[in-house]
């Protein structure tokens, strides 16, 4: 209970109650602490905090005090430790008190009151915001006044108590994050020193964080401490003076340590140190590469570039290591500017005149990898069939882990989505081999888009476990999972998740990300923009982006989403040049569900012109058949339904079609149920969609409408 009686207590204009968490659970009144006892009081009361200001229902407070008890059991001492801390907590006289019952729980009343834990959300979403808008400054500051909140973990001494409850893991998992993007964000600023307080404090709470003790070895080497060795130790020492494994000899660099306990399947066939380096260019040669290592696991591919440039530059062409470098590099080239094709056929030469079976499907399936990129569909499939076949003259279950994710990836991304699943499930769920956590979240993020192409909404749940295991076990999260999950999300209809996911790649990419994850995320702006009701926004972003005429894989988006554009502001011509340019893209193209765009943006185009309304159902039905049994593309939108009802197609055509609320509504519209079709796009979150079907609706005379 709170040592003060409550009848004492009047309201005064201007008095405040303040509730904290972050490091100890309190309350205080004008800055006055108050002490409150009783171990069940206290974890309802941070419970209440955590969920402020939503209600916290009856079951899972239940499950938090009395784990294992009955709800309903457990109802009547429920209701009397809510009275208990009702009557305690001063409230500064609130009609009711300070916890309010509501329908589905109890639930803290804001008035007059701060809590810690809301403020630190507050700042951190509003730090996200203003990176994703390109003020850095302004970002760095709030993390900094967010992470100042916390004086250790959450409930203090109760932490032990609680640190299982999702609620806080969740709290705990958003410090971190908080901290990650704060080192990026002054690292950037080419301000080490700043973030080196904040991040000793958090790795006082979790020291066996890999990914937070990384960011300090880069802190500290940043800041020219000797220290960052000693940091970037593999086994830490706990706070009770025992070590969690035999330590090892300390690395000689903080590039040099991995951030997994065990051997890295990925490294196998890479250079390794020799027992006698001689000389100084031999040991700037294995520094160099471990530099290497170190930028391509934390996502600096610029740097991890620049390395293995330098390496390469010195190598002999009968060198063993040249082709691995090669392929290396041309991974590298390819996030770069889309290049490194001339870097791989090199190495798959040299691999084969070796006989180096898995080293030639390497670097097939990179060349395989940068003609998707490229739009060349033909060399991509090309290089893969290349690769599959020399992979079939040997046992599956000796095929390695990573081969098997790039090689599940292609095959999702080439319209082979069973053949993908069936890779990715070989080794995730029959047990053919066991991968290290980033080739499993690989294969889980791989077989989630082939799901989709499957009109599987699973895919959607693999594509968030692989974010989610990635940032847990990394403390980030690659921009290539985020872009996955942001496709998932809005081929599923669920609008408002992409854009909170694209903010959060945005802020990745300003730091972790390369050329071509900024070019992904501009297209994917575009379409934001379009979505969000912003036609002249969009219109800007597009042109910007088809400014670049570079062969990039989402070229044919960009070019229908111009085309939509110059449609609704009246512009056929400028549309019909667009069509030109976009069925010229669509017959080389990478990305399958793009070839729906041709006939659609055609098939608008005739609708409005006398003497070629015929070809309409043609071309309505030939973008039906490009999708198939997928999820209907997002970009498609009410277009669809549109043009069916013009060219006289039933809705019975999209049964075929995966169900998701894009093809409800559209089924919806073609109907006549027009009321559900604009429930539906409102809920989807299109507003283009959504203005655009009304005026349609509204424009239809009342007979059809009937």
């Amino acid at each position: 209970m709170i040592h003060m009686h409550r009848s004492s207590w009047r309201a005064v204009d201007g008095r405040r109650e303040r509730g904290h968490l972050l490091g100890d659970l309190g309350w205080e009144v004008d800055g006055i602490a108050l002490t409150v006892t009783g171990r069940q009081r206290r974890l309802l009361l941070g419970l209440l905090m955590l969920h402020a200001p939503a209600a916290v229902p009856v079951a899972r407070i239940t499950t938090a005090l009395w784990p294992g008890r009955d709800p309903a059991e457990a109802r009547p001492a429920v209701q009397v430790q809510i009275h208990r801390l009702r009557r305690a907590l001063p409230a500064l006289d609130l009609p009711g008190g300070r916890i309010d019952a509501e329908p589905t729980g109890y639930a803290l009343r804001l008035l007059a009151l701060d809590l810690d834990v809301l403020v630190f959300r507050h700042r951190h979403h509003d730090a996200l915001r203003a990176a994703a808008e390109g003020r850095v400054d302004r970002a760095a500051r709030l993390l900094h006044e967010a992470l100042d909140l916390w004086a250790g973990p959450v409930f203090g001494a109760l932490h032990p108590r609680v640190r299982h409850w999702p609620e806080v893991t969740a709290l705990d998992e958003a410090r971190r994050r908080a901290v990650a993007t704060l080192v990026d964000l002054e690292l950037g600023l080419d301000r080490p020193a700043a973030v080196l307080p904040v991040l000793r404090r958090v790795l006082a709470d979790h020291p066996d964080h890999d990914g937070l003790r990384e960011r300090l070895a880069i802190v500290l080497r940043r800041c020219d401490r000797s220290e960052a060795v000693a940091a970037h130790r593999p086994y830490p020492i706990r706070a009770a003076g025992t070590v969690t494994a035999p330590p090892g000899p300390a690395p000689r660099d903080p590039h040099r340590t991995s951030r997994h306990r065990g051997p890295d399947p990925r490294r196998a066939g890479r250079p390794q140190p020799p027992a006698h380096a001689d000389g100084d260019s031999a040991a700037a040669r294995w520094a160099l590469l471990r530099a290497a290592d170190f930028a391509e696991r934390m996502g600096g591919h610029g740097q991890a570039l620049d390395c293995l440039a330098a390496v390469l530059a010195t190598t002999g062409p009968d060198h063993p290591d040249r082709a691995r470098l090669l392929v290396r590099l041309a991974d590298q080239r390819a996030r770069d500017s889309g290049a490194g094709t001339a870097e791989a056929r090199e190495a798959a030469r040299l691999f084969a005149q070796r006989g180096d079976l898995l080293g030639t499907v390497e670097a097939e399936l990179t060349t395989a990898r940068i003609a998707w990129c490229r739009s060349d569909r033909a060399a991509a499939l090309d290089a893969l069939a290349a690769a599959r076949r020399l992979l079939s003259s040997r046992p599956r279950t000796t095929w390695p882990v990573p081969l098997v994710a790039s090689l599940a990836g292609l095959l999702a991304v080439t319209r082979q989505p069973e053949a993908a699943v069936d890779q990715a499930d070989a080794v995730l769920r029959n047990g053919e081999r066991t991968p290290d956590d980033a080739d499993r979240n690989r294969l889980l993020s791989n077989r989630g888009i082939a799901r989709l192409d499957l009109g599987d909404p699973g895919g959607l749940h693999d594509c968030l476990t692989a974010m989610t295991e990635h940032e847990r076990l990394a403390g980030w999260v690659p921009v290539v999972f985020a872009v996955n999950a942001m496709d998932a999300a809005a081929g599923l209809g669920d609008l408002p998740r992409y854009g909170r996911l694209l903010d959060r790649a945005r802020a990745t990419a300003g730091t972790r990300g390369c050329p071509q994850d900024l070019r992904y995320l501009a297209a994917a702006g575009a379409w934001w923009a379009f979505w969000s009701g912003d036609r002249a926004d969009a219109q800007r972003r597009v042109r910007s982006w088809l400014a670049h005429d570079d062969g990039h894989f989402l070229t044919d988006q960009c070019l229908y989403l111009e085309g939509r554009l110059q449609l609704r502001r009246g512009d056929r011509g400028g549309a019909a040049q667009t069509l030109e340019r976009l069925t010229e893209q669509s017959r080389r193209g990478s990305r399958w569900h793009a070839r729906a765009y041709a006939p659609m943006l055609a098939a608008a185009l005739a609708a409005g012109r006398s003497g070629t309304v015929r070809r309409v159902p043609a071309l309505v039905e030939e973008a039906i058949d490009v999708i198939g049994a997928s999820f209907l593309p997002p970009e498609i939108g009410v277009e669809l339904p549109i043009l069916m009802r013009a060219a006289g197609v039933p809705a019975t055509a999209l049964s075929r079609i995966a169900s998701s609320p894009w093809r409800d509504g559209a089924e919806a519209y073609l109907r006549g149920y027009h009321h559900q079709a604009t429930k539906l796009y409102r809920t989807i979150g299109s507003r283009a969609d959504l203005s655009l079907c009304r005026r349609r609706v509204s424009a239809r005379p009342p007979s059809d409408r009937a």
